[in-house]
């Protein structure tokens, strides 16, 4: 009974894990612990759980992050989840790192509570391709290259924001991705060209995805700048 939609999100998307540490304690009347009933300060409820050996797959579709440290905390109005360093294997030998991971639900007493993600994404970009052009993500990402061809490291940032809900349907997802793909190559990317840079910069959010940078187009230095709009 207290924060009940906070819990059902924790019981559907974290898979298993060790508790290292559990504590409540709350300075709070009855009524104000019912979904129902009167709101409850901030103060009159902490909640802190530290797990290990985490296994969190936070939306359906996409592979698990697995053997992340996880920290729980919530209040009488908020939750926030932070997620240390953990692994996405997208397929066997293609794996990408996740690390500061925060999954925040500023007010949970709200009958769809609007949740934030960010984390940061570290690996080679044929993993990061291919996560791309899995069903979930494949109508949002556009990527023009595929992971059997590509080459280099990927470092960046995503961002999101979500209502609270089991079910969400098309278009509530509101994301903001940022990387840059580095010692980058791809075969046929242009033109049925190779495409090499040192550095490329990617944007992603609900109207573009973009890349930019300086390359080198069958050994000719070059420019790109790739716009898909939504």
């Amino acid at each position: 009974f207290l924060s009940p939609k906070t819990r059902d999100w924790v019981l559907q998307h974290i898979v298993s894990g060790n508790v290292e540490r559990l504590d409540i304690a709350t300075n709070a009347t009855f009524a104000q612990m019912q979904p129902t009933g009167p709101s409850m300060p901030e103060e009159g409820l902490s909640v802190e759980i530290v797990g290990s050996a985490v296994t969190l797959r936070p939306v359906v579709g996409l592979p698990a992050i697995r053997d992340a440290d996880m920290t729980l905390r919530l209040n009488g109005r908020s939750a926030k989840l932070t997620l240390g360093k953990g692994i996405v294997d997208v397929s066997p030998g293609r794996r990408l790192t996740i690390s500061n991971g925060v999954f925040d639900v500023p007010n949970t007493r709200l009958k769809t509570p609007p949740a934030r993600v960010s984390f940061r994404v570290d690996g080679p970009v044929p993993a990061a391709a291919e996560l791309l052009a899995l069903e979930r993500l494949r109508e949002f990402s556009g990527a023009p290259f595929d992971p059997g061809s590509s080459r280099g490291t990927v470092s960046g940032q995503v961002q999101l924001g979500m209502p609270l809900r089991p079910d969400l349907p098309p278009g509530s997802t509101d994301y903001d991705i940022s990387v840059d793909l580095v010692n980058f190559s791809a075969e046929k990317m242009l033109f049925g060209q190779r495409i090499e840079a040192q550095t490329l910069r990617v944007v992603a959010n609900n109207q573009l995805y973009e890349i930019k940078g300086d390359i080198k187009v069958a050994g000719a230095p070059a420019q790109i700048e790739y716009r898909k709009l939504k």
